[in-house]
């Protein structure tokens, strides 16, 4: 029993760490693409593609209410803005600083949901959102430096 379960535990890492690996490669990938192809036009055929495969694999398991396609197209507008100026903002900066500056998004999600919903912060995530931002105090002295220079 504890040897399936340490396989699953490895397997899950694996996928996590694959898909993070696949997720880092997307910045220099879609850095490229910006120059050629319109940041709207690109999201919208990404984002078209994505409802597509949603709609094949789940829609006959989805069952939403009024309230949640409502709340839902909120966070879709939301979103979607966000993703417009990342995209944006990905043609003016190197991949790995936006790269970077998206992956905080993670660490802040727990933050504003504190503030948001008024819940207490365990310390383990504490250490996990305040952690990444130490390398934000490296970035001015990266720009005089080489990329392989550590801070």
């Amino acid at each position: 029993m504890l040897a399936a379960r340490s396989r699953t535990e490895l397997l899950a890492f694996l996928a996590l760490l694959a898909m993070t690996a696949a997720w880092g490669s997307t910045f220099f990938l879609i850095k490229d693409i910006v120059t050629r192809v319109p940041v709207a036009d690109l999201l919208a055929l990404r984002f078209a593609i994505a409802s597509v495969a949603l709609g094949l694999i789940a829609a006959r398991r989805l069952h939403l209410s009024r309230t949640v396609v409502t709340y839902g197209a909120l966070l879709g507008i939301l979103y979607g803005s966000a993703q417009i100026l990342q995209t944006a903002g990905l043609s003016h900066t190197a991949a790995s600083v936006s790269g970077f500056v998206t992956g905080l998004y993670v660490v802040a999600t727990p933050l504003l949901t504190a503030l948001i919903l008024r819940r207490r912060i365990p310390r383990p995530t504490w250490l996990a959102a305040i952690l990444p931002r130490s390398d934000l105090a490296c970035w001015p002295s990266m720009a005089s430096r080489s990329a392989t220079a550590s801070c």
